[in-house]
C-alpha cells in the first residue's frame, strides 16, 4: 500500500543514527564476503563444477555465443586406464570420441572420465533449472579468466572467476551428449569479486558485455594489481553454478545511501514505530467478535473458504491499509492472498503480486484459474532472471 502523500518528515539525530545503523545491517545481511562465497573463494567440487581447458577464455567466449557446443574429455574411464597400463598408448582422440566429439571441434574438460563428465553435466542442468523454477534465478555460468589473489586475513592463495557468462545446457535426446551455449542474459564482471577488491583498495576496470574484450580487461586488471606478490590473472575457465543476485542490492544500498535513507518507506521499515510517518499508517484491525456482523461473509467476493483471521486480512487490504500477514506453513496464506486479489479486482482495482519464489506465484495463479479468473491474470518472470523476482498482474475482467 502507498504511504500518504506529502513531504518526508525530518528525522532527529537519534533516529537518523538508528536508521544508518539499520542500513549497514541490511548490507551485511545481503552479502557475506567470506569463504562461503564460491564466486569469490572458488574451489572445484567433485560433481558440480568443471575445468574448461580448451579453447582459451577469449575463443571460448566466441564459441559459446556462436552455437551450442559439446564438451569432451581426453581422460579414459578408470577401468580402461587400468587395462591399458601394459598396452601401447591409444590415440589421444579415442577418449573424446567416446563422448561423441572430435577434439578440435568442442570444449575440452579436464580430469573427468566420460561417465563422470556426463554425470556432472546432468547435475548442473538439473540444479540450475530447478533453482530457476523455484526462485527465478539463473545460476549456471562459465567463468572466464581467474584472478589469483592473496587473502590478507590468513595469507591464503585464492582464485576467483572474473567474467561470468550465463550459459545453458541442452541435449537433443536422452541418448545424445549435452550441448552448452550462452543464453540471453548479459555476461557480467563478477560483482562479488568487485566488492571484495574494493574493500582491499583495488577498483576493477569497467567491463562492456557487448564488446567482451577479455584481453583489454586482463591488461586493466594487471595494471591495478601491479606487482603484488602472488597476484595474477590466470587464463583459466570453469563451468559451475553461482548465485550473486544480492550483490546488486548491496551496491544499490551503498551507492544511493542518502536517497534511500530519505525515503519514507525505508524509514518506516528501519525505524518501525519510531518512524515519523508511522502514526499516519496505524489502524485497528477488525475485531473477530464483530466481524460477522460488520463484514458478512456472503458480502465478500472471496472464492475460497476463509476463517475470521483471514477475513480480517481481506477487508483490511480492501480498505487500503498496509500490514504484514504472517503465519507458519499450512495456515492458508496463499488462499488469503487469492481472496484479497479477487476482492480488489471486484472493486475495480488492478493488483500486482510479486514473489521471490515462482512456486508461490504458481499456487495463487492456479487458485484464481480454478475459479475461472485465469484470463484476468497475466504472468511474467523478471526480464533478467538474476533479479530473482516473478510477478503476476491481475486486472478486473
Amino acid at each position: 500500500m502507498a504511504l500518504p502523500d506529502g513531504p518526508t518528515p525530518s528525522l532527529d539525530p537519534a533516529q537518523s543514527d538508528k536508521l544508518r545503523r539499520q542500513l549497514d545491517a541490511w548490507r551485511r545481511q545481503l552479502v557475506a564476503l567470506d569463504r562461503r562465497q564460491r564466486q569469490l573463494y572458488f574451489r572445484h567440487t567433485r560433481t558440480a563444477s568443471l575445468e574448461l581447458t580448451a579453447p582459451g577464455p577469449p575463443d571460448l567466449a566466441i564459441l559459446l555465443a556462436a552455437r551450442p557446443t559439446r564438451l569432451f574429455t581426453l581422460m579414459p574411464e578408470p577401468s580402461q586406464q587400468n587395462l591399458a597400463l601394459d598396452a601401447p598408448a591409444a590415440p589421444a582422440t579415442s577418449a573424446a570420441t567416446q563422448y561423441g566429439r572430435a577434439v578440435d571441434n568442442g570444449i575440452q574438460v579436464a580430469d573427468k572420465p566420460p561417465a563422470a563428465l556426463e554425470s556432472s553435466l546432468r547435475r548442473l542442468d538439473v540444479v540450475s533449472r530447478q533453482l530457476y523454477a523455484d526462485r527465478g534465478l539463473w545460476t549456471l555460468y562459465a567463468g572466464l579468466l581467474m584472478l589469483q589473489w592473496i587473502d590478507p586475513d590468513d595469507d591464503a592463495t585464492v582464485t576467483s572467476p572474473i567474467v561470468l557468462v550465463p550459459v545453458e545446457l541442452t541435449r537433443p535426446a536422452r541418448d545424445r551428449p549435452y550441448l552448452v551455449h550462452r543464453n540471453d542474459e548479459d555476461p557480467v564482471l563478477n560483482p562479488t569479486l568487485r566488492l571484495k577488491m574494493s574493500e582491499l583498495g583495488i577498483e576493477l576496470p569497467d567491463f562492456d558485455a557487448d564488446d567482451m574484450d577479455l584481453a583489454g580487461l586482463r591488461n586493466g586488471i594487471d595494471e591495478r594489481i601491479g606487482d603484488r606478490p602472488g597476484w595474477a590473472v590466470l587464463e583459466r575457465a570453469v563451468l559451475s553454478t553461482f548465485s550473486f543476485q544480492k550483490e546488486a542490492m548491496y551496491r544499490d544500498l551503498t551507492d544511493n545511501a542518502e536517497s534511500i535513507l530519505a525515503n519514507r518507506h525505508v524509514q518506516l521499515l528501519g525505524l518501525g514505530p519510531d518512524a515519523p510517518v508511522c502514526a499516519q499508517l496505524g489502524f485497528d484491525p477488525p475485531d473477530s467478535d464483530t466481524l460477522d456482523e460488520r463484514y458478512p461473509a456472503e458480502e465478500l467476493a472471496s472464492i475460497l473458504d476463509a476463517d475470521s483471521s483471514q477475513r480480517a486480512c481481506i477487508v483490511s487490504a480492501r480498505d487500503g491499509h498496509s500490514f504484514v500477514m504472517d503465519g507458519p506453513p499450512g495456515t492458508g496464506k496463499s488462499q488469503t492472498i487469492a481472496n484479497i486479489i479477487v476482492e480488489l479486482m471486484t472493486a475495480g482495482r488492478t493488483v500486482l503480486f510479486v514473489s521471490e519464489k515462482a512456486a508461490a506465484l504458481d499456487v495463487v495463479r492456479d487458485r484464481l484459474a480454478e475459479a475461472g479468473l485465469g484470463s484476468s491474470c497475466s504472468s511474467c518472470t523478471a526480464t533478467r532472471p538474476s533479479a530473482g523476482r516473478s510477478s503476476t498482474t491481475c486486472t478486473p475482467p
